[in-house]
């Protein structure tokens, strides 16, 4: 009878996780502005050349020095291409999702191949792909343990500007070997953003760092998912990602035509006129510019004129200085001349 009683209770729960995950209605983008601008068929985004090709190196300067590979403790000073609140920042690691260049708030599968939102946003849920099969640099495929792990150490042991944005979440649910939902604080279900800050987060492999220490700095390189991995570097002064050349993910729609260089270098200075000067000298080949006196007057170089070199840079350059409305506050809207979406901003 107990062994009957037994088979009864699995039966159910199997049922249960059965209809729970039915039930759950998985779109391939999530905005909270307006619909995402890929349809589920997109093969790759406006904005990209799929056939680019592929090699070279680019250098790009960065203030400061670095001495950890570590994002999570709050020690230390992480070397860049590792950034946690960005995935388009982060080489290393890829996340859930990722944003499209061209949408202000619109992301798209990566390691996820689904993403639904809860009516009452009480939570929201991911569902892992299946093809291609997202791995690690091992070989080894990212899981739902890798989730559940990434998520702990996100929400107990990270420093406190990884945390506090996840603070909304109370537990991650996994349903079943390809989907997990993360629950949210009935308090705070009225927050549009809380699907993306859950999404973009890295994902961690929990092979690799249950038996490391992770919340204390180090500089050996971390394993990987993305689409670089960590080559040489200098502690401090440099650092040189390579190209992974059987990314998992190189074919996605999200990634076709984008990391085209089989080598970052991030160069380290601690004065902002070295800095400048780089780019004359060919240490570097990427400087962002904010003074305008120097944007006029301060990039002679020998070999191509001033003008040249700033019709390049504007035309190449996302950043924009300005006043933008908050588009979370409906009031924002009727605020005259408050722009309303990054293409408006970037037509002015």
């Amino acid at each position: 009878m107990s062994r009957l009683f037994k088979f009864c209770g699995l039966a159910a729960t199997l049922l249960l996780l059965q209809i729970t995950s039915h039930s759950i209605e998985y779109t391939h983008g999530y905005a909270f502005l307006s619909k995402p601008k890929y349809d589920p068929e997109f093969e790759y985004f406006d904005y990209v050349n799929p056939d680019a090709p592929k090699g070279g190196i680019i250098r790009i300067p960065q203030m400061g020095n670095w001495d950890s590979f570590n994002p999570i403790p709050p020690r230390g000073r992480v070397a860049a291409g590792l950034s946690v609140g960005s995935p388009t920042d982060n080489l290393l690691l890829n996340s859930l999702v990722d944003f499209s260049a061209d949408e202000t708030t619109s992301i798209y599968g990566v390691i996820a191949d689904g993403i639904a939102v809860a009516d009452d946003m009480a939570w929201v849920a991911f569902r892992i792909r299946q093809d291609p099969k997202p791995r690690w640099h091992d070989g080894r495929p990212i899981t739902v343990e890798d989730l559940e792990f990434s998520f702990d150490v996100y929400r107990n042991l990270a420093n406190p500007s990884i945390q506090n944005p996840i603070l909304a979440f109370t537990e991650i649910e996994v349903i079943n070997e390809r989907e997990v939902r993360y629950h949210i604080l009935e308090s705070e279900r009225t927050n549009p953003l809380l699907p993306i800050r859950i999404g973009t987060l890295p994902v961690l492999p929990k092979h690799y760092w249950e038996s490391k220490d992770i919340t204390k700095t180090t500089v050996e390189p971390p394993l990987g998912s993305g689409p670089y991995k960590v080559g040489e570097f200098y502690v401090g002064q440099w650092v040189i990602y390579e190209r992974v050349e059987d990314y998992w993910g190189a074919d996605l729609p999200i990634n076709r035509g984008r990391f085209n260089f089989d080598q970052i270098k991030f160069d380290y200075f601690r004065d902002d006129q070295v800095q400048t000067e780089s780019l004359k000298g060919n240490i570097v080949d990427v400087h962002v510019e904010n003074i305008p006196r120097l944007w006029e007057t301060g990039l002679r170089l020998h070999s191509i004129s001033p003008r040249s070199v700033q019709e390049e840079l504007c035309a190449t350059n996302s950043t924009c200085r300005a006043v933008v409305a908050n588009l979370l506050e409906p009031r924002s809207a009727q605020v005259p001349g408050c722009a309303s979406s990054r293409s408006a901003v970037d037509a002015q």
